[in-house]
């Protein structure tokens, strides 16, 4: 009796350890086994992590060199580059109100995060201010599964001040040997805001004309 030659399931896995980058798309290992091949665990995926696949002989089979030991192969799917659309700076006028200071940026990769200035803590929200003034707004995303975080970057916005009208009392009088003064008073504000006007100049007893200005 003589025991027959075990019969070659083809070459054995040589490269064990496999990195590839998220792409969307179902990925693989790399090794094709052949139908005298036993497989077991992942040798491929979609969705960034690690994947571990085990490749053994058939019975009755060796790899071509003769062995028969069970070989490892591990697949690593990288987290792709993140990627981030800006936020865009609202044109704004100081208007008595909280007013968001931005249209919100856009991240197919991730959560679009902001910070107001240089404290406080990133949130979703995009910040809003009231006052007139120069703001910065910090922005970020944080990554999903597949996706890799993108950094700190920022734009600068600016609420305008609000131009108010003057609105002036009587200002053409009658000689009559007296003083006369005249009223001003300010327009234009929001509500809950006001403003006190210093008239300086303001009186005439003479014939003529007099300048009064205001300074609010």
């Amino acid at each position: 009796y003589t025991d027959e030659p075990e019969a070659s399931a083809g070459d054995k896995p040589e490269t064990l350890y496999i990195s590839r980058t998220y792409n969307g798309f179902e990925q693989n290992n790399g090794y094709t086994p052949s139908e005298h091949t036993v497989v077991s665990g992942d040798p491929k995926g979609t969705y960034a992590g690690t994947y571990v696949a085990i490749y053994t002989p058939a019975k009755g089979y060796t790899w071509s060199d003769g062995t028969r030991d069970a070989v490892t192969v591990t697949l690593t799917i990288d987290k792709a580059a993140g990627s981030v659309d800006s936020p865009v700076p609202r044109v704004l006028v100081y208007d008595g109100t909280q007013q968001t200071l931005a249209d919100a940026g856009y991240s197919s990769t991730g959560t679009v995060l902001y910070r107001l200035g240089e404290g406080g803590s990133y949130g979703p929200g995009v910040p809003a201010a009231r006052d007139a003034g120069s703001y910065r707004i910090y922005y970020k995303v944080s990554g999903d599964s597949n996706h890799e975080d993108v950094g700190e970057s920022y734009i600068d916005v600016n609420i305008e001040q609000r131009t108010a009208a003057l609105s002036w009392g009587e200002l053409i009088w009658s000689y009559d040997g007296t003083a006369h003064s005249t009223t001003c008073t300010v327009s234009n504000l929001c509500e809950g805001d006001t403003c006190d006007v210093i008239l300086e100049g303001n009186s005439i007893t003479e014939i003529g004309t007099a300048e009064v200005t205001a300074t609010a």
